[in-house]
């Protein structure tokens, strides 16, 4: 019962959100360059990426992305570099919006052993590419949050979804 309350007011607010925004002229028209920070979404795959972006259009954002991963565990050891481009096709001119895209990466590094985190096969590099789907918001001073769920495809990795959010601002 309480899950569908929270879920309830979260629909409620994004709608007012969407209603409140429809007014103004798109923010992205104006704030066409940002910052971001993506935690398992841009560039993916990896744990926490440094994002440029710039917004061609209203309705188009492309970004560009650099992660890093390194972990230890019993059966592996993991170090490698992921670079990234990410382009967004938004639904509305609306400051809060839904989008379809599309992704590629590269990985570079190295590996020693044997086994997979969260479907990805671990390999010493690879290339990774797919489609994505999300919400986006961003504000008119600029703030910038989104959730996205990006299904990746590639010949060294199992195909695979990860949901992933980014945050950052736009000047």
């Amino acid at each position: 019962m309480m899950n569908k309350s929270f879920v309830l007011a979260g629909l409620l607010a994004l709608v007012s959100l969407v209603a409140s925004s429809e007014s103004h002229a798109s923010s992205r028209s104006t704030k066409r360059i940002g910052l971001s920070v993506g935690i398992l979404s841009e560039p993916a795959p990896t744990l926490i990426g440094y994002n440029l972006s710039y917004n061609i259009s209203k309705r188009v954002r492309m970004t560009l992305g650099y992660g890093s991963v390194s972990a230890t565990d019993p059966n592996f050891t993991v170090d490698v570099k992921t670079y990234g481009a990410d382009l967004k096709v938004f639904l509305t001119d609306s400051n809060v919006s839904f989008f379809g895209g599309a992704s590629a990466s590269r990985v570079i590094g190295s590996v020693s052993g044997s086994g997979s985190v969260g479907g990805l096969s671990l390999s010493a590099g690879g290339t990774f590419y797919g489609p994505s789907v999300g919400l986006d918001w961003q504000a008119g001073l600029g703030f910038n949050f989104g959730v996205e769920y990006k299904y990746l495809m590639g010949s060294e990795i199992t195909a695979t979804g990860l949901p992933g959010v980014y945050f950052g601002w736009y000047f």
